[in-house]
C-alpha cells in the first residue's frame, strides 16, 4: 500500500486556528497509476489556501519527498530520504 502525507506550511490565517490538523493530510493510494494526478491536485491547486507545500510518500518500503519546483509549469522533484521528522505519521 502506498501512503502520502501532504504537508502545508502554516500561513497567517492558519496560525489563529486552535489546532493544526488541517496542515497534515494522510492519503491511502490504492491505484498507483493515478499518483501523478494526485500530486498535481495537491501541489498545484489554484488557491494557495488549499495548496500543499510538499508530500512525503511511502511506497514499497521506501520514502520520498515530492516538492513543487515550478508551479506555473506544474513541475515537481522527487528525492529519496531515509528519515523525515513526520515519517511516523505514514508508518502507522
Amino acid at each position: 500500500m502506498t501512503k502520502i502525507l501532504a504537508v502545508k506550511y502554516p500561513s497567517s490565517t492558519d496560525r489563529v486556528r486552535p489546532n493544526s490538523d488541517h496542515l497534515h493530510t494522510v492519503i491511502d493510494v490504492p491505484d498507483v497509476s493515478k499518483i501523478k494526478e494526485l500530486f498535481g491536485s495537491l501541489l498545484f491547486r489554484d488557491s494557495e489556501l488549499y495548496r500543499y507545500n510538499y508530500c512525503l510518500v511511502k511506497h514499497e518500503g521506501k520514502m520520498y519527498v515530492i516538492e513543487a519546483t515550478d508551479i506555473e509549469k506544474r513541475l515537481y522533484s522527487r528525492k529519496s530520504v531515509d528519515y523525515h521528522p513526520l515519517c511516523d505519521m505514514i508508518y502507522l
